[in-house]
């Protein structure tokens, strides 16, 4: 049986493929460069956007129903096309590794700080490895069942948010001019609106393909929304010390107290973030071993997925020793990376296959 995920599925999976670590990061990453005008930064994510869409039209002309991967080694050739292909595996692998990085260290510094990573990895493994083995469709299908319960409970934190912020802390706008908003928004723009091209990787499953581009353009609006919410409640309740904070927007939380009985609500936060990072994972996992089945041309295989598996876990530990490192990584590194990976690649490989086209129709022409 073939599997098939609905539009509204598919939206929520690229939903918390862009803000499964987008809680938690994004408001560092903006807050480095810039605090008051961090929310235009966030709001600038709507071009982004734009361009993401655009790109998946494009496509879509070239290839309706095949996925990235295979796109790529059949464009490129079988030596060209295995390496950009391994290109896009290996990227899946250290992004995977890097939200599974995250999971961790978020967990150890929230409930957990005396627990070694790898055993937190090793509690992580089971349930990505059973994910990914019972197949997109089930990982979607969770996906879509936390969204109606997300949206009620981030309402009502929001509501409480509100009471403790200061709207003079986000005047006046443009004070610094352009340049630290849009050094701010080179990461959140980049790296996190780029990973809605993502979506290419699990195009065969897709049930309503046509659609693609007008729904990922609703889920960078439906983005775009949450980060401006996020960065205004950051900045308004927290001002200039949401520099110095790892996770600003749990610091918000935490300090909300409605009367005697409701407090400490940041647990509730911790949980929610906990359930999307794991989906997070288990969807970039699941395109990991789509694309080395692609490239590698390998039967499915448990052993292999659970190699994968324990092989990203074990790379988020030691590819990032600490939060300095980390940290580098996400501002300085990964807008280049994501890049030439997600953008570039994909547009390449359409540029290629139109150009193939085009010189099969002229030698026809000729030979008429």
């Amino acid at each position: 049986m073939s599997v098939s995920i609905s539009r509204v599925q598919m939206m929520s999976l690229m939903y918390w493929m862009v803000l499964g670590t987008g809680f938690l990061s994004m408001p560092l990453a903006i807050s480095h460069f810039t605090v008051r005008d961090g929310w235009i930064s966030a709001l600038l994510f709507s071009i982004s956007s734009l361009i993401v869409a655009a790109t998946c039209a494009l496509y879509l002309r070239a290839f309706p129903t095949t996925r990235l991967s295979e796109a790529i080694v059949t464009t490129f050739g079988p030596i060209v096309g295995h390496a950009l292909g391994l290109w896009l595996a290996v990227w899946l692998w250290i992004h995977t590794a890097l939200s599974l990085n995250q999971f961790m260290h978020f967990v150890a510094t929230t409930v957990m700080p005396r627990t070694p990573l790898p055993v937190l990895e090793f509690a992580l493994f089971f349930p990505i490895t059973y994910a990914v083995f019972l197949g997109l469709e089930v990982i979607a299908r969770f996906g879509e069942f936390i969204i109606p319960i997300t949206i009620p409970v981030f309402g009502v934190l929001t509501g409480f948010m509100v009471l403790k912020m200061h709207i003079q802390a986000l005047v006046p706008i443009l004070a610094d001019g352009w340049s630290p908003v849009l050094q701010a928004s080179l990461q959140p723009d980049v790296s996190f609106a780029l990973q809605l091209l993502l979506v290419l990787e699990i195009l065969p499953e897709l049930r309503d393909p046509e659609t693609l581009s007008r729904d990922v353009l609703l889920v960078g609006a439906m983005v775009t929304i949450s980060f401006v919410i996020i960065e205004i409640i950051a900045v308004a309740t927290l001002g200039g010390a949401a520099t110095y904070l790892q996770y600003p927007m749990l610091e918000v939380i935490r300090g909300i107290e409605a009367g005697r009985f409701i407090q400490r609500l940041d647990t509730i936060y911790v949980m929610g973030m906990v359930v999307v990072i794991m989906l997070k994972a288990a969807t970039l996992q699941y395109m990991l071993h789509s694309s080395i089945r692609s490239v590698f041309k390998v039967p499915v295989s448990p052993i292999l997925l659970m190699s994968g598996t324990a092989l990203t876990g074990a790379s988020g530990i030691y590819f990032w020793r600490n939060n300095f490192e980390f940290a580098h990584y996400s501002l300085f590194v990964s807008p280049a990376y994501f890049c030439a990976t997600l953008l570039v690649l994909p547009l390449a490989t359409v540029l290629v296959h139109r150009m193939g086209s085009w010189a099969r129709d002229i030698r026809k022409a000729r030979t008429q």
